[in-house]
């Protein structure tokens, strides 16, 4: 098997994905080193998109600390600032994400405005959230922060973005033992559709879960995950002043369901939701990487929208806890019509 990795010209879901799995499947057994070679990438003037992009990045930082625990040696084989095609990379701050001296890095602060296309790959500190007065206030704080790019000045567009950050920041936090999250956006005019990726490098989503589920269910657990009701236990002390307490992945889900799309990720699998289908595949990074996608022209009225999605989550947590009740007293139960 060749040493050699090739980072391709457009990073979009499939062709990310692609190269995760490229990742996985490398034999680390019967190699001494590996090469990723992003010179064709930079080379050309390829699509990149932010879930894609914080796959790449996490799926490499994983492949990476995998070959450190195997004594293998890795490079990334890269072109000279200067003769970089793809420089919307580089404001994207993804070359300096992977570690290379281009651009500003992902720690470093953004001040964005309503009239931004994007937001630029950013890294912060859980920590920050949690040694503040606060907690809820400063996620909150965030996530309007992001909402404000990322909508353009669509108030709707606004209110939907804020709710679905606070449950994802929430869930990082309470959730994922992770030291840092990461996050970007894009805004296309030219489609009216807003995509919002958000990951952090933390215990992902089983291992979370694992007290919650029995052996039976673990294999699923990135399906349980968006029921309402099935939640490891929080360890923040905001959770009772959460507005949408207890329902977050669930709402998301919908919400991009039925006004575009949702992917989880979360170590080695994968679900993606949208109206039509739903797609399942397997990924290979350390923790969970979320996509929410919103189609700006279908988004329904935003109190409508929840007052629905509360209306049948209450009715699926009630499903939920029948099932995990009966499964005390009668292991291998079958499994409802949850999902």
């Amino acid at each position: 098997m060749s040493n050699e990795i090739f980072l391709p010209i457009d990073l979009n879901e499939n062709t990310a994905i692609e190269f995760s799995q490229k990742l996985r499947k490398f034999n680390l057994t019967s190699n001494k080193s590996v090469m990723i070679d992003i010179t064709n990438f930079s080379k050309n003037n390829g699509r990149i998109e932010p879930f894609a992009s914080l796959l790449v990045i996490n799926s490499l930082r994983h492949f990476f600390a995998h070959c450190l625990k195997n004594d293998i040696n890795y490079s990334i084989r890269y072109i000279k600032e200067h003769r970089i095609v793809n420089t919307y990379a580089k404001t994207l701050r993804f070359y300096s994400s992977l570690g290379l001296g281009i651009g500003e890095t992902p720690d470093t602060d953004y001040v964005g405005s309503s009239m931004k296309n994007f937001i630029p790959i950013m890294r912060y500190p859980v920590k920050t959230i949690k040694q503040s007065l606060d907690e809820y206030n400063e996620i909150k704080k965030i996530a309007e922060r992001i909402a404000i790019v990322a909508s353009r000045g669509k108030e709707k567009l606004f209110k939907y973005i804020k709710f679905c950050l606070i449950e994802l920041l929430r869930n990082i936090v309470e959730h994922s033992e992770s030291k840092y999250f990461w996050y970007c956006a894009q805004y296309w005019s030219s489609i009216n559709c807003v995509e919002i990726a958000i990951m952090d490098e933390g215990i992902g989503i089983h291992e979370s879960l694992k007290k919650e589920l029995d052996e039976d269910d673990i294999n699923n657990a990135l399906r349980f995950s968006l029921i309402p009701g099935c939640s490891s236990k929080p360890t923040t002390h905001y959770i009772d002043d959460a507005e949408n307490s207890g329902f977050g992945l669930y709402m998301i889900s919908e919400i991009g369901k039925e006004n575009g799309d949702f992917i989880i990720a979360s170590n080695k699998d994968l679900i993606k939701k949208c109206k039509t289908n739903e797609v399942e595949n397997f990924t290979f990074l350390r923790g969970t990487i979320i996509r929410l996608r919103l189609n700006i022209e279908d988004l329904r009225e935003y109190e409508l929208e929840l007052e629905e999605l509360r209306k049948k989550g209450l009715q699926l947590t009630e499903n939920y806890k029948i099932y995990r009740e009966k499964k005390k007293y009668a292991p291998g139960t079958e499994l409802p019509k949850l999902f």
